[in-house]
């Protein structure tokens, strides 16, 4: 059996098809072990595939788009997530939510550790009419410490993770009022990037691990559908973070349904931002492994 390393940003949702294929066994089905890690910091992924120890990187389209043909070539071979895993949380309910409701507000967006948030957050509000100069948005700190701070008080608007959103909501600290992954449009969020010169050398290893992961959205949805099933609801350390999958599961399920891991053009603004330089790798077709 084949060894395949994935070196990675985060464990959040977003690679959950990764994670179910590997549960479910569907990377076994064609004769391959997938091991992964997260390295500290996020950004030595880079220095993991350039070594040749680990095979892939996941992390955001943003950064193959950022360093083409500036501070290196990195290819994107398969993608994880369609969609993107936040939410804007107002301090009341507000039905009638517009974009254009942050300008002249602080708008507390998380980014200590990448850009992608603030990106597609402005960009967002950019795409329709807002004056993005007139948003006085809050970046790079960590999630948990904007949580902190605008439950004390701090801010009028802040962007979160759908987990933190729907625990600052049950709390009655906030309100969501917009949902990404819901109305957000499509988005390579993950990607799985390596270099050219692995791609070269091992395309057929690459493409072996691309189909599981878009086979494993079927195994997502039973699962979500499923989540008080016993067998789920503990697998040890395979699960990430050591939480119940049942939780996993559960705080995904409304984006399963929304197939947040389903196909999408891959032309999304950070694409379109690197001037037209391709950034995609096309992988054989996957052979039999016997």
């Amino acid at each position: 059996m084949d060894v395949f390393k994935i070196t990675a940003s985060d464990t959040y949702l977003t690679r959950l098809p990764e994670f179910v294929a590997r549960e479910m066994g569907y990377f076994k089905d064609v004769d391959l072990e997938v091991q992964s890690h997260c390295p500290a910091p996020w950004n030595k992924v880079l220095a993991d595939i350039e070594s040749g120890e680990y095979q892939a990187a996941a992390d955001g389209i943003w950064l193959p788009s950022l360093y083409k043909h500036r501070a290196g070539d990195y290819y994107a071979f398969a993608k994880g997530a369609s969609h993107f895993p936040m939410t804007v949380v107002a301090r009341q309910a507000m039905p009638e939510f517009t974009w254009k409701d942050l300008e002249g507000r602080i708008v507390l967006i998380p980014g200590s550790n990448e850009a992608g948030t603030r990106m597609y957050t402005l960009g967002c509000a950019r795409d329709v009419g807002a004056d993005v100069g007139a948003i006085k948005y809050v970046p790079n700190f960590y999630s948990p410490m904007l949580y902190e701070c605008f439950a004390g008080g701090w801010g009028d608007f802040i962007v979160l993770r759908t987990d933190l959103a729907r625990t600052m909501q049950a709390e009655g600290k906030g309100h969501i009022v917009f949902d990404f992954a819901a109305d957000g449009g499509s988005v390579p969020w993950l990607v799985y990037y390596a270099t050219k010169r692995f791609l070269d050398a091992s395309a057929e290893l690459a493409g072996r691990f691309t189909p599981p992961c878009p086979g494993a959205t079927p195994g997502c949805k039973t699962m979500a559908a499923t989540t008080a099933a016993p067998s789920w609801k503990n697998t040890g350390p395979t699960c990430p973070g050591n939480l119940p999958w049942n939780w996993w599961i559960s705080t995904d399920a409304p984006a399963c349904g929304r197939e947040r891991w389903r196909s999408a053009n891959p032309n999304w603004r950070a694409g379109r931002a690197s001037c037209g330089r391709p950034i995609w790798w096309t992988l054989p077709s996957p052979t039999a492994t016997s």
